[in-house]
């Protein structure tokens, strides 16, 4: 956008080639089939909605997520704990992905970005999962 600075595309190209070539430790990716009901209210994870607020006018954040700024989730990282999972939400799963790597970067032994973001774990608890036709 026009607020995009050339050190913001700098940093976005380097974290996206360290993640391709090597993810740090601590750095997972959950399939939105185990972000089930036990996992949402497990003492042990830590859901974190980094969606948009207009997102989640939309649609409502998971049960017992930490609603959480994007924007500076940077800062606010420092206060979620280290000794539960932290588990990355926002609609596609692209956002979370730099966030995940920042968390994992500063030391937290287990973070997860959910693959698809809530788009997907949502189409997935809806019955939405297309499936391929009876060719019969």
């Amino acid at each position: 956008g026009a607020t995009t600075r050339e050190r913001d595309v700098r940093y976005a190209l380097r974290a996206f080639g360290e993640v391709l070539n090597d993810d740090p430790p601590g750095f997972g990716y959950l399939d939105p089939q185990h972000l089930d009901a036990e996992r949402l209210v497990s003492a042990a994870t830590v859901v974190v909605d980094l969606r948009w607020p207009y997102e989640r006018l939309l649609e409502p954040s998971l049960p017992a997520a930490k609603e959480m700024s994007y924007l500076t989730f940077a800062r606010e990282m420092r206060r979620l704990p280290r000794d539960r999972e932290i588990v990355l939400v926002c609609t596609t799963g692209a956002l979370t992905l730099s966030a995940g790597v920042r968390l994992a970067r500063a030391g937290h032994p287990k973070v997860r970005v959910l693959q698809g973001g809530y788009a997907a774990w949502q189409a997935l608890r809806a019955g939405r999962v297309a499936r391929p036709r009876d060719s019969g």
